[in-house]
């Protein structure tokens, strides 16, 4: 009688599911007609703000009830009753009651969703809803509402890749930001979860976390990618709890505010993404600051370190330490520096990056070809870039800028100057010189 009851409430479970999963597919459905639709995405989209009168206290103005949100809530309820018809399974003894075809069809198909991410990415979807995950080996990503960015896994080679952001139409898809530039992960088993605590974890094939958000809220509903290029978690009101823009790698983008606590730091060379040893900050004294931090020596290199905070056009007294540029290319900082972009204008895609090379560049790209024009630069003379050729290395035009080993010193490894010179001579020394 007991199992009876059981299998009843078990097949009443199996309904439900079916239910919630055809929600899905007509939601998701009504999604992506609607983008489609949309010269602006943004027709598709209602405010419940709208039927109000002008003037009236709402305190749901402007909430997004559109369809990608629905689909969130959709999604949330869905792996809800998958939690719950697992659970009801459990209860029945395998091999005493055959299920029904049908039922089982049903529940393996939404199990199956439920488990693997609920509902299958399209092209535009720009958000990961909590419980999901993005995997190396699907191939997922997440496409900003106007397409200029995409986030997911970027590889290199045969079996390294990196959880990042870049931008969609670029010739080589430039990365702007990585979650694990240091630690790349493998290229099969890895995967980002947006769990349900609402920490976005990163993890390795065998289940080693390799990177996470640092956020435990409850209250995250989703993973956003937004038309800045700013990968957000956001509650079911759309207020972010963390964002890509507070952690930069050696990127700044348009509106990404640059602060006391951020830095932009250098790749370490051409086709690698690890750490490098130049870096862009706001020093102790409040001014902005390029810094080479090389394996023996560390120094300032600009502003000019020959001249003074003022005669280097900077102020000190403004401790606030805050510094952004728009998409005109004009960048502000209080320190007093501000410079624009040789093509200042709207409707140009922009990035501002510390390059392996030492020198902070701002850059425009050529809608036409993919590739980057540089429209600004802080080293107007390489050479002047401390560290740049290593140790003992020198710096000299040809016009261009090349390195070089003083007489009696060879290249320490070919093709890498941060190693710098060594000496082809054995340093002896003499007793009275010991």
């Amino acid at each position: 009688m007991e199992v009876g009851r059981q299998l009843e409430a078990f097949s009443i479970q199996l309904v439900i599911l079916a239910i919630w999963k055809q929600a899905l597919h007509i939601c998701h459905t009504e999604a992506a007609s609607a983008i489609e639709g949309s010269p602006s995405q943004e027709s598709p989209r209602l405010r419940r703000s709208s039927d109000k009168k002008h003037g009236t206290p709402d305190t749901e103005d402007g909430a997004d009830v559109g369809p990608e949100n629905i689909s969130t809530q959709i999604e949330r309820e869905f792996l809800r009753e998958v939690e719950h018809a697992e659970e009801l399974a459990k209860a029945i003894e395998p091999g005493n009651i055959e299920m029904p075809d049908a039922m089982e069809t049903i529940f393996q198909s939404a199990l199956a969703l439920g488990k693997l991410g609920g509902v299958i990415f399209s092209e535009t979807r720009n958000f990961l809803p909590i419980g999901f995950t993005l995997s190396v080996e699907d191939s997922d990503f997440l496409t900003s509402p106007d397409k200029t960015f995409t986030c997911g896994f970027y590889g290199m080679g045969e079996n390294a890749y990196w959880f990042s952001v870049w931008f969609t139409n670029s010739m080589d898809r430039t990365v702007v930001w990585m979650a694990n530039r240091d630690t790349p992960v493998n290229g099969q088993g890895s995967r980002i979860s947006l769990r349900k605590d609402g920490a976005m974890v990163l993890t390795d094939v065998d289940g080693s976390t390799i990177w996470e958000s640092n956020t435990t809220s409850t209250d995250v509903s989703k993973a956003e990618l937004l038309d800045s290029g700013n990968l957000a978690l956001k509650d079911s009101r759309g207020k972010i709890l963390w964002q890509s823009f507070d952690f930069p790698t050696d990127t700044l983008l348009p509106y990404q505010v640059f602060t006391k606590s951020t830095k932009l730091i250098s790749r370490l060379g051409r086709g690698t993404y690890s750490s490098g040893y130049f870096s862009f900050f706001f020093d102790n004294n409040n001014v902005l600051t390029l810094l080479y931090d090389g394996p023996d020596i560390s120094s300032i290199y600009w502003p000019n370190p020959d001249f003074n905070v003022f005669a280097n056009g900077r102020t000190n007294y403004n401790s606030s330490r805050i510094a952004v540029f728009d998409e005109l290319g004009n960048f502000l900082s209080s320190d007093l520096l501000q410079f624009s972009a040789s093509d200042m204008g709207f409707g140009i895609r922009r990035r501002l990056t510390m390059d392996y090379d030492g020198n902070l560049r701002l850059y425009s790209l050529n809608n036409e070809t993919g590739l980057w024009v540089t429209t600004w630069e802080a080293m107007l003379e390489p050479c002047k870039v401390h560290g740049i050729c290593g140790k003992n290395g020198i710096c000299v035009y040809t016009p261009e800028p090349k390195c070089s080993c003083p007489p009696g010193y060879e290249v320490t490894e070919p093709g890498n100057w941060n190693k710098g010179c060594k000496p082809k001579f054995i340093q002896t020394c003499s007793r009275s010189q010991q």
